[in-house]
C-alpha cells in the first residue's frame, strides 16, 4: 500500500479501518516456539569462550551410544553406589556447569546431559558450579543408586544451579531424556 501514512493505532486500527489481514488471526502459540527455538542460537557460545579465557575447554562431549545404554541399564554395583546426576532441562541448554563428588571430578554438564558417579559407600558433597556453588551432601549405602537433579537459573553473568535428591522413579525417567557425558580427560 502506497498510501499509509501512520499506523499509531497499531494492527487494531488497521483492520477495524477496514484495511485488508492476509493470513487471519495470528497464532502467537506457534509463534512464540520458533522464537525460542530460533533464540538458541544465541546461546551457544559460553562466556569464557567470549572473552578469551583460557579455561574455556571446549563443547561437552557425550559418550558414545554403547556406554550410555550401558548405563541406562541401572544396574547396581554389590560394593559401590551409583550416583546419578542429571539436567533434562532444555532450558539453557548450552551453559555449562561442572560437577564434582568429594574428590571425583565428574565433569562438564549441559542441557539433557547426565554424569555417572561410582562410588565406595559413605558421606559425599555434591558440588556444582555457575556462577555460584552449590552444594547437596548426600550419604550412600553400597548396591543403591541414587538419582540427584541439576537444575539450571539464569545468573548474573552465566548460570547457576540447584541440586535436589529424587526418587528412583523420577530419576530414572530423568535420566532417559539425556545422553552420558564422555568424561574430560
Amino acid at each position: 500500500y502506497t498510501n499509509v501514512r501512520s499506523l499509531k493505532s497499531g494492527f487494531g486500527g488497521w483492520t477495524s479501518a477496514g484495511y485488508p489481514a492476509i493470513g487471519g488471526t495470528p497464532d502467537l502459540d506457534s509463534a512464540y516456539s520458533i522464537f525460542i527455538a530460533d533464540m538458541e542460537a544465541y546461546n551457544t557460545i559460553g562466556l569464557a569462550a567470549l572473552a578469551g579465557c583460557s579455561a574455556f575447554e571446549g563443547p561437552v562431549r557425550v559418550a558414545n551410544s554403547k556406554d550410555d545404554h550401558q548405563a541406562k541399564t541401572f544396574t547396581s554395583l554389590p560394593a559401590k553406589a551409583s550416583i546419578y546426576i542429571y539436567r533434562n532441562q532444555g532450558y539453557m541448554r548450552n551453559e555449562e556447569i561442572v560437577v564434582d563428588v568429594g574428590s571425583w571430578s565428574g565433569g562438564r554438564t549441559i542441557g539433557k546431559t547426565f554424569l555417572l558417579a561410582v562410588m565406595d559407600p559413605g558421606e559425599y558433597i555434591v558440588v556444582a558450579r555457575g556462577d555460584e556453588k552449590e552444594e547437596l551432601q548426600i550419604e550412600v549405602e553400597a548396591g543403591k543408586i541414587y538419582f540427584v537433579r541439576l537444575a539450571v537459573r539464569p545468573a548474573a553473568v552465566t548460570a547457576n544451579a540447584s541440586l535436589s535428591l529424587v526418587d528412583e522413579g523420577t530419576g530414572k525417567a530423568g535420566v532417559l531424556e539425556c545422553r552420558l557425558v564422555e568424561l574430560d580427560d
